[in-house]
């Protein structure tokens, strides 16, 4: 959510840093990301 909040400041740049933290730490923490579910997940956030 916290890209989510920078998004609408209009700091895309802190949102790309956000995104490639999560990314890192989820990769960290070998944790597998269906693309269905992570799609699913993104529409459901753009309608919030």
């Amino acid at each position: 959510m916290a890209a989510k909040l920078e998004e609408a400041n209009g700091n895309n740049t802190m949102v790309d840093r956000l995104i490639e933290r999560a990314l890192a730490s989820l990769r960290a923490n070998m944790v597998e990301i269906n693309r269905e579910h992570w799609l699913k997940d993104a529409i459901d956030c753009e309608k919030a």
